[in-house]
């Protein structure tokens, strides 16, 4: 174990891990201190994807951190007015098709800097995972959206953050990131835990 923790990487990987479920707890149980954990976790990660060259995920989590400050200004440093405007509910018709659109169009940028970048003019692949370039910008744009959504505390984020979830084990496992893989399994049983806690406190 002390050999292991002497690697750089596994480190920040461990921190990455140990913030982003202490991140998700907090977020099950409705806490503004969530956005907090997020932000180190996030940072953590943009580190961790740099050096396994999963760029969508490092840009990602980029994103991640912003929108965590967002988050935090939303649930606790608005005004108070603002704050309390802001409550627990369900996505609406009109929201929900400008967020189809922006995830579509998200996916189809994303992928094309990634084959644009590609020096082999296709996109990575592994004997696991076909295209883990596909499916890590597929994870990276159902989590954009997510967040913004988790931020405005639209319930069904936790729908996008099941499905996310269940590409990145498969993802992350391929890349032999096992540690990280762990964890995505868990925010897979929380995300559910989530989505009926979520749900609950708006009946």
């Amino acid at each position: 174990m002390g050999d292991w923790l002497a690697n750089t990487d596994n480190l920040i990987e461990l921190i990455g891990v140990v913030f982003g479920l202490i991140y998700i707890g907090l977020e099950v149980r409705q806490k503004w201190t969530m956005w907090i954990f997020g932000i180190i976790s996030s940072l953590c990660y943009i580190i961790i994807f740099y050096n396994n060259q999963l760029y969508a995920e490092m840009g990602l989590n980029f994103y991640f951190v912003a929108m965590s400050v967002y988050g935090l200004y939303c649930w606790k440093l608005a005004p108070k007015k603002e704050t309390e405007e802001l409550k627990f509910g369900f996505l609406d018709k009109q929201t929900a098709l400008k967020l189809i659109v922006v995830g579509a169009l998200i996916f189809a940028l994303i992928t094309w800097l990634l084959i644009f970048l590609s020096k082999n003019d296709r996109l990575p692949h592994s004997e696991i995972f076909p295209h883990p370039g596909l499916a890590d910008t597929f994870v990276m744009t159902l989590s954009i959206l997510a967040t913004w959504m988790a931020a405005r505390k639209i319930i069904e984020c936790w729908y996008l953050w099941i499905v996310a979830d269940v590409v990145a084990v498969v993802l992350y496992f391929s890349q032999e990131l096992y540690l990280t893989d762990l964890l995505y399994v868990v925010y897979l049983i929380l995300s559910i835990v989530g989505l009926v806690q979520w749900r609950k406190s708006v009946k």
